[in-house]
């Protein structure tokens, strides 16, 4: 297998896209990504979310069949063991990102890039898509829109429900992490 992988030639290359693959069977589901991509989409039976394909699906399957986990560190119950492992590292984990202005550490650089806007420069991250209102949040802005402009909200939620899916899934924002991230 890793002679094949990394030594050799695939024997299959997308024309559309240029991929490379060794197995038959691989490039023709590759394939039908392109040609028509609402064929592979399989629906979660639990939550009516749509998925990729088969792969994305099992994933996602799984985080409805683990059950809760208890965090050994605070004792936090969390639904699946994806949301647990998030919560780790949200919570518990190594903090690499420093404010320079007052030292507070964050794990994310988007975390510290809006804690300096808000704290300390005052400078615009966000603007509202339905009016000129601007933020240093997003989850400021999302709060405001959601708020402020509920129909316009509501539609845009609908159009990507739509995009996402045939039927589009019922809940369209997740905090799961995808399989692939």
């Amino acid at each position: 297998m890793h002679v094949r992988n990394k030594h050799q030639a695939p024997r299959y290359v997308c024309d559309i896209c240029a991929k490379p693959f060794f197995m038959r069977s691989e490039f023709n589901k590759h394939k039908m990504q392109h040609e028509n991509p609402d064929k592979l989409k399989m629906q979660c039976q639990h939550c009516l979310k749509w998925l990729k394909n088969r792969e994305y699906w099992r994933a996602h399957i799984r985080l409805h069949v683990v059950g809760e986990v208890k965090c050994e560190i605070c004792g936090r119950v969390t639904p699946n063991r994806v949301a647990y492992r998030a919560h780790k590292k949200n919570a518990h984990g190594a903090r690499n990102h420093k404010c320079e202005w007052c030292g507070k550490s964050f794990n994310k650089a988007i975390t510290l890039r809006e804690h300096v806007a808000s704290k300390h420069t005052g400078a615009t991250l966000y603007s509202c898509s339905f009016c000129p209102k601007t933020f240093n949040s997003n989850a400021n802005m999302h709060s405001h829109q959601k708020k402020m402009h509920p129909v316009e909200w509501l539609e845009a939620k609908n159009n990507k429900a739509m995009a996402a899916g045939p039927e589009g899934p019922k809940e369209v924002e997740t905090d799961e992490e995808s399989p692939n991230t």
